[in-house]
C-alpha cells in the first residue's frame, strides 16, 4: 500500500531493546501496555500528530530524540514528524509522522515498546483492528507481520516487528500507515 513507510529494521528494534536512552520519562509504577498505547493513540479518531501533540502536552512526555523519530516513522524527509517517551522502565515510545504519497496525505504512527508479552501484543491489536495477515518476512532476530485492515472504505497498513522467539516477553514495534484523516 504505502511501500516503504512503515517497515521497521532491525536496526530499530536494536535501539528498542537498548532501552538506556538519553531523556527518559518519569517512572511509571505498573508497566504500560504497548498495544493499549497503540490502540489509544495510533487507532485515534482525527490525524495522528494533532492527537499525539496534545496527548503528549497533556502528560508531559518527553521528546524523543530526531534520530529515533526517524527510524521509528521511516521518513527521513516527512512533512512533518515527532515523538515521545511514554515510559522509561520499560521503556514505550510513540512517534507519527504525515508525508506526501502520490499526491495524497499520508500518516503514519508507530510504537515501540520493550518487556512486552510479544503474543498477547499481537493478539490485542489483530483484534482491534480487525486486520488480514498479508505477509511475514523473517530474519535472523526479527519477524515483519504486514496486515491490512479496514478503515471505512479504504485500507490501512499494519505492520508488526515481534522478536522470533513469540512466546514471553521481548522488544516489538507496531506501526499503521493509512491515508490522513480530517478532525470531525
Amino acid at each position: 500500500m504505502y511501500d516503504g513507510i512503515s517497515k521497521l529494521s532491525v536496526a530499530t528494534l536494536a535501539i528498542l531493546a537498548s532501552t538506556n536512552l538519553a531523556a527518559p520519562a518519569k517512572p511509571r509504577s505498573s508497566a504500560i501496555s504497548g498495544a493499549a498505547v497503540f490502540e489509544n493513540v495510533c487507532l485515534a479518531d482525527g490525524p495522528i500528530l494533532d492527537h499525539l501533540e496534545d496527548l503528549a502536552k497533556a502528560s508531559r512526555w518527553k521528546p524523543l530524540a530526531e534520530d529515533l523519530v526517524v527510524a521509528f516513522t521511516l521518513s527521513e524527509n516527512a512533512a512533518a514528524a515527532k515523538g515521545w517517551i511514554i515510559a522509561d522502565d520499560p521503556f514505550v515510545a510513540v512517534a507519527s509522522s504525515m508525508n506526501i504519497v502520490a499526491g495524497r496525505a499520508v500518516e503514519a504512527c508507530t510504537v515501540a515498546a520493550a518487556n512486552q508479552d510479544v503474543s498477547l501484543f499481537e493478539k490485542q491489536i489483530v483484534a482491534k483492528t480487525v486486520a488480514t495477515l498479508e505477509d511475514t518476512v523473517q530474519s535472523e532476530r526479527t519477524i515483519l507481520k504486514r496486515y491490512s485492515a479496514p478503515d471505512g472504505p479504504e485500507k490501512q497498513e499494519l505492520t508488526l516487528t515481534l522478536p522470533i522467539n513469540l512466546m514471553g516477553k521481548g522488544a516489538v514495534t507496531a506501526s499503521i500507515t493509512r491515508n490522513q484523516r480530517m478532525e470531525n
